[in-house]
């Protein structure tokens, strides 16, 4: 069968590429090995969430009794919270097949491999050959293991093992990484009363963000129970009654007694068994290269998301996608890639957008900044959540926002109003005389905007 466009891949990119084709009038084929909804829906973002959703309920519910709601026999049951994921990831899964199929999308269930630049052919469920115009690749990417010894004892899980929900519950998990993925997973199993240790080689926790929210990041996690240890490096694990994870810190070798190790320390682009280098794609350790409308060397062939290396986030491939399909289809482009919040679901939240103050200092822009601390915003209070800050970050010269940090409840649904103004070249003005609902956490974003020129009311004046 002939297509106008063939995706390879139904994560988040893939399927809003292959929707967004189709919406254009391509005849659309998407070629998927697993499940649709790639990594992101089953092993990641939505398995993840609703994981923390169910253990911060829990982490909230020990403090029930200060609000006067008693509990007597308060546990948790880790298979029903996976039962509770796993129907969750289900039910967005069927939504995304829905839409697929309401958009005449053929859905191909086996493994891609480019034959040339209009052929790819399908080995698995589906065992065919597709002809085909375009050809664009969202494959997304997978776990890096550590070169350690000992890494593959089956007590040793990737961020897509654990959220198979197969292992029994760790009273002690250690995790290697203290990136985005391994915070994330230490905020639930901590959550959940689990003894949690972090062994990271940076000196700080996700060294990319705002320098002032992996601070405060770091002393969050520490108050929370969380042992970290920074600067330091595994070196061997060893299995026995318990697992022994033994790591280096300044020269001197430590040793964990733990239950579980969670390797986290990223992932790369998932192109294996794709025929790329056959095919001539030009890549570069591992890495797709694409020009600026994410079209590869070879005429025809595109590739977006994680198989670019890079940031490595859902919606930054959605977007991507969009952006893509546009490119092909010579339609004027819709979306503006140059504005990508990033968000992290520790408890509280952390969201940041635009130019961090490390940033700007780098560019040699001149900055002023405004800061509001959750401790004193009304909403935060009612719901004992007084831990963060909202940070924004202007041009001095012009006032115009250019960087957002916020670590607080809701973080990442806020982040949204400050992607929108720094995408639109707002001043700092525009937010500060913008009217926010009372009592709600967003009153902080406009007390930071009013904190740039120290006018903010509910701070005290500053000297």
């Amino acid at each position: 069968m002939k297509y106008n466009l063939t995706v390879i891949g139904a994560g988040p990119g893939g399927y809003m590429a292959a929707i967004k084709a189709a919406q254009l009038g391509l005849k659309v084929a998407l070629i998927e090995k697993d499940h649709v909804g790639g990594t992101c829906l089953n092993r990641g973002c939505i398995s993840t969430k609703a994981l923390l959703y169910s253990a911060n309920l829990y982490r909230e519910a020990k403090a029930f009794s200060d609000i006067g709601i008693n509990i007597k026999e308060l546990a948790f049951d880790f298979n029903k919270m996976h039962e509770y994921k796993n129907a969750t990831v289900l039910k967005v899964r069927d939504g995304v097949e829905f839409l697929l199929k309401a958009n005449n999308i053929h859905i191909y269930n086996g493994m891609a491999v480019l034959m040339a630049e209009d052929r790819v052919k399908v080995t698995g469920k589906a065992d065919c050959e597709i002809f085909t115009d375009k050809i664009l690749i969202a494959t997304g990417s997978v776990p890096v293991l550590p070169d350690v010894n000992g890494i593959e004892s089956n007590c040793v899980l990737t961020s897509d093992q654990i959220l198979e929900g197969s292992h029994n519950f760790p009273k002690h998990i250690t995790i290697i990484g203290g990136g985005v993925i391994g915070v994330e997973f230490a905020t639930i199993y901590n959550a959940l009363d689990a003894e949690v240790a972090i062994i990271e080689i940076a000196d700080s926790l996700i060294p990319s963000i705002d320098k002032e929210i992996s601070r405060h990041l770091t002393m969050m996690l520490k108050r929370q129970g969380v042992k970290l240890n920074l600067k330091s490096f595994v070196t061997r694990i060893e299995k026995g009654d318990k697992l022994k994870c033994y790591f280096k810190h300044k020269a001197k070798e430590h040793c964990i007694e733990t239950d579980m190790i969670l390797t986290a320390i990223g992932r790369r682009p998932n192109t294996d068994g794709l025929g790329l280098a056959q095919l001539g794609v030009y890549t570069e350790n591992g890495k797709i290269l694409v020009n600026e409308k994410f079209a590869t060397n070879i005429p025809n062939i595109y590739a977006i998301g994680d198989v670019l290396g890079g940031v490595q986030l859902a919606h930054l491939a959605s977007a991507q996608a969009i952006y893509a399909v546009e490119a092909i289809t010579g339609v004027q482009s819709s979306i503006d890639l140059n504005t990508i919040s990033n968000c992290i679901y520790t408890t509280p939240e952390i969201a940041t957008v635009g130019m961090s103050t490390e940033d700007a200092e780098r560019a040699g822009i001149e900055i002023i900044t405004g800061r509001f601390p959750m401790s004193a915003n009304g909403k935060a209070m009612i719901e004992k959540q007084e831990i963060g800050f909202v940070k924004v970050i202007c041009e001095k010269e012009t006032g115009r926002l250019i960087g957002a940090a916020m670590l607080c409840p809701r973080a990442t649904d806020m982040i949204g109003e400050l992607s929108l103004a720094i995408a639109n070249e707002m001043t700092i003005d525009k937010i500060a005389n913008l009217i926010h609902p009372h009592p709600t956490f967003s009153e902080a974003v406009f007390e930071a905007a009013e904190n740039v020129y120290g006018v903010s009311v509910h701070l005290l004046p500053q000297k």
